[in-house]
């Protein structure tokens, strides 16, 4: 059994997450949806982001803004043509930058 509560959740949940694709908790899999840019609206929480298989040329200085838990972020196999110099900025917690097979 489950109930709604009437509280007013904030427009960015810490796990929200953004249209086509699917997060299970923490994780966002944005994998291989056929994304021409990174889509804007993950929660804060978000500490593995999968952007493999997609068609991103670029990434803009506030593509990765306010997600400073992410740990894990996978880009391999996308036609990446500019990586703006401050792009990768706000990710403080980064460990793992995955860009195999950037063609």
């Amino acid at each position: 059994s489950s109930s709604t509560s009437a509280i007013t959740v904030p427009s960015t949940t810490p796990t929200a997450c953004p249209s086509p694709c699917t997060c299970s908790g923490v994780v966002a899999d944005c994998s291989a949806r056929g994304l021409t840019s990174v889509p804007i609206g993950f929660g804060p929480a978000i500490t593995t982001l999968n952007l493999s298989g997609n068609a991103i040329t670029a990434l803009t200085s506030t593509n990765f803004t306010g997600l400073t838990a992410l740990t894990i972020l996978q880009l391999s196999h996308n036609p990446l043509q500019s990586i703006a110099p401050t792009a990768l900025a706000p990710l403080t917690a980064l460990d793992s930058l995955d860009m195999s097979n950037v063609t």
